[in-house]
């Protein structure tokens, strides 16, 4: 009885682990750029949802703040010294078995979702082109396979597949005080 009943239990935890959270109610474009931290963190409360402060200037929480996506996102508020919030990013992870072309459609997505509700964008960058799964998964990771919008207004809106350090594929939506930088492929980080 050891052996199947082991596996079943391992099983149900991973499920329940990738399950992501729940609308909160909370929606990323509640929480814009140049509110305070005190703001931030009512409006986190008020939802519900649980955050960690990771360092002094930074809030973290895992919640479902762009309700139409349902993959798993985590969000991360980072606050300028006059403790008034200047970049908020929500990274969205993908499927644990996603190909790359299910990560392109993701992608797909959340310009979607963000399209009808901004609008048409003001920059938008797509290089590279592949012919298989894994060559997507190759290209975004060296940057020969780009995917990017952003859009100006009263803030600036970022969303994107960017390079990473660490090699993990992300879709990241940022909404800042301040315009990215051009050129920096690791601009989610």
């Amino acid at each position: 009885m050891n052996g199947p009943c082991s596996t079943t239990v391992s099983l149900v935890v991973l499920t329940l682990a990738l399950v992501p959270s729940p609308s909160s109610g909370l929606d990323l474009f509640d929480i814009t750029p140049g509110i305070a931290r005190s703001e931030v963190e009512n409006l986190l409360q008020e939802a519900g949802l649980r955050y960690r402060s990771s360092e002094s200037s930074k809030i973290e929480v895992s919640a479902n703040l762009l309700s139409s996506i349902f993959e798993l996102q985590r969000a991360v508020f980072d606050f300028g010294a006059d403790d008034r919030l200047d970049t908020a990013t929500v990274e969205i992870t993908p499927a644990f078995d996603s190909d790359g072309f299910e990560v392109l459609e993701l992608y797909e997505e959340v310009t979607s979702s963000l399209l009808r509700r901004l609008g048409s964008p003001t920059r938008e960058r797509s290089t590279g082109t592949v012919s298989s799964a894994g060559q997507v998964l190759v290209g975004l990771s060296t940057g020969a396979v780009e995917r990017m919008m952003e859009w100006e207004m009263e803030y600036f809106v970022r969303v994107g597949i960017p390079r990473r350090v660490d090699g993990r594929i992300l879709v990241v939506v940022a909404v800042s005080a301040h315009a990215f930088p051009e050129n920096d492929p690791f601009w989610g980080q």
